[in-house]
């Protein structure tokens, strides 16, 4: 016996909710093309495996605070 999906909701999301969410994806589009200049500059003094785990710890240290905030 298969499971049947389950249908769509009925009652249209929220435009404040659209309007949030498309806002942090635009923003987190724009930080992420904004780090590879960022990196190309910084490989000039960095060496790699340092320069890519300082990138892992200021997204971690930028998004935890983030996700506390949003989930609560």
């Amino acid at each position: 016996m298969t499971d049947a999906p389950l249908p769509l909701s009925p009652l249209p999301r929220p435009r404040s909710n659209l309007a949030t969410g498309n806002g942090l994806a635009m923003g987190s589009m724009v930080v992420w093309a904004a780090g590879f200049p960022a990196a190309d500059v910084l490989l000039d003094t960095w060496n790699p495996l340092p320069l890519a785990a300082a990138r892992v710890f200021l997204a971690v240290a930028l998004l935890l605070p983030i996700w506390v905030l949003v989930e609560g």
